[in-house]
């Protein structure tokens, strides 16, 4: 009793109470009290909001606050359906600086019903007065609110917030502070003021960790970060009771241990918030376990700023100080004891947050998704009559291989300006090779991606991957020998579908001997080739798959290729991809010229051996991000993560044995495939007939095949014809445009001042393009002009390149045409027409009004005067008609043959100056706010005023690119 006393008395009690008081006048801990409800928890529909009625609802940047003004007819109503159990406060009411006068204020009427029952009537809301409800919902309960105009017609600007509601967040927070204030100021007191920077910053991991997926302050947060804190305060006064020096070192090394331990989920998640935004998803910890620690930190060094890492590897710094503490027994210990044990009650009973649960319950979802599959699997191979496949017993040899994060966009194949494939171009000139231009991954990671890629589980039958037949199961039942040859981990620290997928083969090669350590490998890809050939020696008589997975292009790219595969570093950048940041580009690049020796080599092994029918079918399992940096992950998707290459090689022998095959596949090759059809695939490149099959529409050797791309999902939840898929659009703007018989001029990309962007453009289809030309006395440089705009290329670099031949149009915009160059820049031109013959396909533009720009059309060069842009501008018809006539004279003595200007001025131009000019004269124009990725293009195109005029012979449009300069 007088301890007690005495504490009652004592100063620490009462700077307790102090910081307690100031700290809870601070944070208002009513105000946490009602947490806003998420999207995710009820379905909102709204009635009587139409143009004629007036009324109004929309969200106040939240799910919490509704503005529902009544219509001046009919009442607005709101109605929420709930799909989880909720206890509900809701509040009604006038917003407070609705408009008032003297008299009166604004006025609304409410109604609000849970399901069928009433709960308030005719309640007359005004600017100061509302009504709170407070409702317990089951799922399935609907709360509907109307809205009518009171007697006052004023601004009845009424209002509906709906916030959860908690009774005793506010007992909570109270609770947490006190402890709080207990723990910190007696533990300071003891004189243990070394551990308590980095005791408070691991409570504040936790805080913040909950934070970022709640997006509101709240109670759990303040218990679980404070209980947190005086957890590693009473482990820290237990560990200073040990008198031996070494006892209590070796204790201080365990607490830092658990502390890390502790903190290390909470801290990763807040520095992965910190840099993308967002915090981890549960599919970034399917990758996790899919892969292993080694992958996950290589990604990291991939994808995040240098200072993330450091700081990850930075925790344990934070505990250092500790070892610095003398040998100071506490008086408080019960008391924190005391404070951890209620602290840890009112944890245990509170809702666990997702920050915590997420990850646990990812683990527990994917090792028993694993587990089944493999029962499934063995199942499978056990009850073979239940595939009902046709065996084969020909000699034929088929190889499939998988590459690893593999992006179309960086092959010379599918038209990069790096010549990245040059043996699959070669390749592709050979009949024996078909190409699929068209292929995507519906996952962005591995295990995801060949789980559904290797069985007959895909995004259109509805299948769960799990409970599937994998391709292996259906080629055994056949009597088929299949082999895995990987340079890819067999196992990691977690098992993986894969790998389960693999150990059906009957034969196994693994090389990438860390397994279960990481994805570090002691060979590149080319150590695969001898223990291929070593195999095809022993080949047996009989019919062989070998599937054979390639470490390819994955995170680390420096990693995957031997130095003399060294081919790009940094070499004129700007002039590539312009403003582009260079970081990890050349390497990746590098690892693609690789993988493209080590695939042709593969292809040859296979074409040498003595068997007729042979074939080879290529795809990766993903994409890579190189232009935000995201690489693959899921959780930060864009679309140039799907998009893969895919293609097919077959012997001679094979294409004889079967022309409907090919047929088929050739008619196919532009269409969309998808590389979860890649089981059906390998079905139609074998021949192989089961049971366990898809409709034939999904088999790109059939005639049938037809895949709408409306169905397609990214992800399971994205639509591959999202208006956020700018590439999809793109090519299906461009594919109507050619097809639309009213459309009479041609259209061609505006600015391609780069040649990454040239060769971008021409692998999208383009014939023509427009680019800027600034003449530096001996050579036409490409770009703007201005040193930031200009790219180093000349334009003997376009003609030269592997794409000049396949220009019909180039429009030159000539920015720096002088009386004084005009002659050399004359010659330089009749150079490069005597070099590469571009008379006929070149427009020279202008805005130079010399008349000696007559020479160039003198010299058989098309030309093109560049109207002022300013003309728009102007308001006078006498004024616009002034400038039409000195603009006829000029264009006539300058001898050109069109005029190009900006959309804009085409009203000007068809009222006053066509009357003027030839009517033999071709105009061009350009219209940048139609861009060529928009759903809306082809309709834009068709409200543009000139698209029926005759004399119009081309229109430049914008069109995307990350290489724009």
């Amino acid at each position: 009793m007088n301890k007690l006393t005495t504490f009652l008395r004592s100063k620490k009690l009462w700077i307790i109470v102090v910081l307690s008081i100031v700290s809870l006048v601070i944070i208002e801990p009513g105000r946490y009290t009602h947490p806003a409800i998420s999207s995710n928890d009820f379905k909102l529909e709204v009635f009587g909001v139409n143009d004629s009625n007036g009324g109004r609802f929309h969200s106040e940047n939240s799910q919490t606050h509704y503005d529902i003004i009544p219509g001046k007819f009919e009442s607005v109503f709101a109605s929420w359906t709930f799909l989880t159990s909720k206890n509900l406060a809701l509040k009604v009411g006038v917003a407070n600086w609705a408009k008032q006068d003297k008299k009166d204020a604004a006025e609304v009427v409410f109604n609000v019903h849970q399901n069928q029952q009433l709960l308030l009537t005719n309640f007359t809301a005004r600017p100061g007065n509302s009504k709170t409800l407070y409702l317990k919902l089951d799922s399935g309960d609907v709360v509907s609110v109307e809205a009518n105009k009171g007697l006052i017609h004023l601004e009845d600007i009424g209002f509906v917030e709906l916030q959860e509601h908690r009774l005793f967040d506010t007992a909570l927070i109270i609770i947490g502070v006190l402890a709080f204030w207990f723990v910190f100021v007696l533990i300071l007191m003891d004189g243990f003021w070394l551990a308590i920077i980095p005791i408070f910053i691991g409570s504040t991991l936790i805080w913040l960790s909950i934070y970022n997926y709640d997006q509101q302050i709240n109670a759990i947060q303040f218990i679980w970060s404070i209980a947190y804190f005086t957890f590693l305060t009473c482990l820290l006064s237990i560990i200073q009771l040990a008198s031996n020096y070494w006892i209590r070192n070796g204790m201080h090394l365990l607490f830092m241990m658990i502390f890390i331990a502790i903190s290390s989920v909470p801290y990763t998640i807040v520095l992965y918030t910190s840099v993308y935004g967002k915090p981890l998803e549960a599919t970034d910890y399917f990758a996790f376990f899919q892969t292993d620690i080694a992958e996950s930190l290589a990604y990291i060094r991939f994808t995040a700023p240098d200072w993330w890492l450091v700081a990850l590897i930075s925790l344990p710094l934070l505990f250092l100080p500790v070892f610095l503490i003398k040998r100071k027994p506490t008086q408080h210990i019960r008391i924190y004891l005391a404070a951890f044990s209620v602290l840890f009650v009112l944890v245990v009973i509170t809702k666990k947050p997702l920050a915590f649960s997420l990850p646990a319950e990812s683990y527990i979802t994917y090792s028993q998704e694993v587990e089944t599959f493999k029962e499934y699997l063995r199942e499978f191979d056990e009850s073979k009559e239940q595939l009902k496949v046709t065996t084969k017993k020909t000699n034929e040899v088929y190889f499939v291989i998988i590459g690893e994060a593999q992006s179309k966009f960086h092959m010379s194949q599918y038209g990069y300006v790096r010549p990245t494939t040059p043996r699959l171009d070669s390749l592709t000139h050979q009949k024996n090779t078909i190409v699929l231009n068209n292929a995507v991954s519906p996952h962005t990671h591995t295990a995801m991606s060949l789980s559904a890629a290797l069985t007959l589980a895909n995004q259109f039958n509805d299948l769960d991957y799990q409970k599937s037949p994998s391709i292996i199961n259906v080629l055994n039942t056949a009597g088929i020998q299949t082999h895995w040859v990987s340079n890819q981990l067999k196992y990691g620290i977690w098992d993986n579908p894969v790998s389960a997928i693999a150990e059906q083969c009957k034969h196994q090669t693994f090389i990438n001997l860390h397994i279960g350590e990481s994805t570090e490998t002691n060979n590149f890809d080319g150590a695969l080739l001898d223990v291929i050939k070593g195999k095809l020696k022993k080949l047996d008589e009989g019919c062989h798959v070998y599937f054979i997975h390639l470490m390819g292009n994955h995170t680390e790219y420096k990693k995957r290729y031997p130095k003399e595969f060294v081919l790009f570093d940094n070499d004129n950048f700007k002039s590539l991809f312009g403003n582009l940041n260079p970081y990890k580009i050349d390497t990746y690049d590098n690892s693609m010229i690789y993988n493209d020796h080590v695939v042709a080599e593969i292809i040859e092994l296979l074409d040498s051996i003595e068997v007729d029918e042979k074939a080879m079918f290529y795809f990766a399992d993903h994409a890579e991000d190189l232009i935000e940096k995201h690489g693959h992950s899921s959780s930060l998707f864009n679309f140039r993560m799907i998009h893969i290459p895919s293609y097919f090689w077959f012997s001679n022998a094979y294409m004889n044995a079967h022309p409907d095959r090919l047929a088929g596949l050739n008619n196919n090759t532009s269409k969309t495939f998808t590389n979860d059809l890649a089981y059906e695939a390998i079905l139609g490149m074998t021949g192989v007939t089961t049971k366990a099959s898809s409709a034939e529409n999904f088999n790109i050797f059939s005639s049938a095949y037809q895949l709408q791309d409306s169905s397609i999902k990214i992800l399971n939840r994205i639509n591959y014809t999202d208006s956020e898929h700018t590439l999809y659009h793109e090519v299906k703007n461009l594919k109507e445009l050619a097809l639309d018989s009213s459309i009479d001029f041609n259209v061609f990309p505006h600015r391609v001042n780069t040649r990454g962007m040239l060769y971008e453009m021409v692998a999208k289809g383009f014939k023509g393009i427009e680019c800027d030309l600034v003449f530096n006395d001996t050579v036409f440089e490409v770009g703007h002009g201005g040193i930031e705009y200009m790219s180093g290329n000349s334009l003997e670099d376009y003609f030269s390149s592997s794409v000049g031949d396949s220009l019909d149009f180039i429009w030159l915009d000539l920015k720096n045409l002088r009386n004084d160059n005009t002659q050399i820049i004359l010659q330089r031109l009749k150079f490069l027409d005597k070099t590469y013959g571009i008379k006929q396909r070149v427009l020279v533009e202008s805005d130079t009004k010399s008349t000696a720009f007559a020479k160039f059309s003198e010299a058989g060069f098309n030309t093109s005067y560049y109207l002022p842009t300013d003309i728009a501008q102007e308001s006078s018809s006498i004024k616009l008609r002034a400038h039409a006539i000195e603009i006829a004279k000029q264009i006539k003595l300058q001898k050109v043959h069109s005029i190009s200007f900006d959309a804009s001025l085409y009203p000007w131009v068809k009222q006053y100056l066509a009357p003027l000019i030839s009517e033999h004269l071709q105009w061009h124009t350009w219209k940048l706010d139609l861009a060529l990725e928009k759903t809306e293009f082809i309709d834009q195109m068709h409200a543009a005023p000139f698209v029926s005029d005759p004399r119009l012979n081309t229109v430049l449009i914008r069109v995307h690119s990350p290489y724009f300069l």
